[in-house]
């Protein structure tokens, strides 16, 4: 009966390492693009003063893939508009996402801090959620915007964003 009960502890054990040390498959993959430069908005596309940061390629966290680079009709950006005087302002951020694999649906989600030159966090926005992605290699599109309140004489300070998401 000893020996039963060593072989099931050693078993148990077994299984309990496998469970800490393999991530399940239903558990959020983290991705990240840091330091994604800023530039001004384009407002001839009717959009308001600010600063954009456009991915500059395609980055993957798990399954899913948010789509830069390429094509500019399938290039992800957030923007920030230019704050009024009492730090009043609106984040955006135009997603284009994909799936590799899902069960029921996958969704990307979205946390993106703004940085001087130097590293200094200046606002950190999200986590924003992606639409549901239900079929494979299908390219979604995802809006979302916020108002932001950011001190106006850090906004121009910004230069760069960390794209932050896990899907």
């Amino acid at each position: 009966m000893r020996v039963l009960n060593r072989w099931s502890a050693v078993v148990l054990g077994a299984v309990a390492a496998g469970v800490l040390l393999f991530p399940s498959v239903a558990q959020a993959a983290p991705g990240s693009d840091i330091g994604v430069v800023v530039g001004p908005t384009d407002t001839s596309r009717g959009l308001p003063p600010g600063i954009t940061s456009t991915l500059p390629f395609p980055f993957s966290a798990g399954d899913c893939t948010q789509l830069g680079g390429g094509s500019p009709a399938f290039q992800s950006e957030v923007r920030l508009d230019k704050p009024d005087a009492s730090g009043r302002s609106r984040f955006t951020w135009d997603a284009f996402t994909y799936t590799r694999h899902t069960n029921n649906a996958d969704i990307w989600h979205g946390t993106f801090r703004f940085r001087t030159a130097f590293g200094t966090p200046v606002l950190t926005v999200g986590p924003f959620d992606s639409v549901p992605m239900r079929a494979t290699f299908h390219t979604y599109t995802t809006e979302r915007s916020t108002p932001v309140t950011i001190d106006p004489a850090l906004f121009d300070a910004i230069t760069q964003v960390d794209w932050l998401g896990d899907c």
